[in-house]
């Protein structure tokens, strides 16, 4: 399954929000990402569930699919593995 695919399953099912899919290299500099971020190659997301009671159902749905996840307390991040 592509990347693409994995997060939009996830957010159809938990009812998430991606707030933050691919960036260039500007503007992950401006919202502090990390130099090897992995948006910068579209293959991290930050999703945000309508419930946070969902949060934990998501994160562990995407690990499931292979998928490294970050609780990021306002947002999870999901990205493929290096």
């Amino acid at each position: 399954m592509r990347f693409a695919d994995k997060v939009e399953f996830l957010g159809r099912r938990w009812q998430a929000s991606c707030t933050s899919w691919g960036r260039t290299a500007k503007r992950n500099a401006v919202v502090g990402g990390a130099s090897n971020s992995r948006h910068k190659d579209w293959l991290g997301a930050d999703l945000v569930p309508d419930d946070d009671e969902n949060k934990a159902a998501l994160m562990a749905d995407a690990r499931a699919l292979g998928l490294w996840v970050l609780d990021e307390g306002d947002h999870v991040h999901v990205q493929e593995p290096r």
